[in-house]
């Protein structure tokens, strides 16, 4: 019997995931996407109908995101803005800043990157 192979797009994507890893540990998926969606999104509130999560969640998520992080004592990752919208004071403005675009650009040349050895098994190791 031989053994499967991963394709080269899912050993990337498990590339891009483990970078997620090395800044948050316990970084869970809704998390991860809370950032990625943060891209094109305005509002907190856009993320949170992405998501389709309660505002408790999606604010928590986000904190983590912002230099305020989402539990007490402990700084968040400072890779989102928020800001409060002077139109309307119960929504937050979002925007991911200079070094959570940073951080994404990584993850862009982690996924578009061709694997030269698709017997490398890098990626799993």
């Amino acid at each position: 019997m031989t053994q499967q192979q991963l394709s080269v797009p899912l050993r990337n994507l498990i590339k891009a995931m483990e970078k997620f890893r090395e800044i948050e540990s316990e970084l869970t998926i809704p998390g991860a996407l809370t950032l990625l969606y943060a891209v094109e999104a305005q509002t907190q509130l856009d993320i949170e109908k992405k998501l389709k999560f309660s505002n408790a969640s999606t604010s928590r998520n986000v904190a983590g995101w912002t230099n305020i992080g989402k539990n007490p004592g402990k700084p968040g990752h400072d890779y989102i803005t928020q800001t409060i919208d002077p139109s309307d004071r119960r929504q937050r403005l979002i925007s991911v800043n200079n070094k959570g675009m940073a951080f994404l650009r990584s993850l862009e040349e982690i996924l578009e990157t061709p694997s030269s050895d698709p017997n490398n098994q890098d990626a799993l190791n």
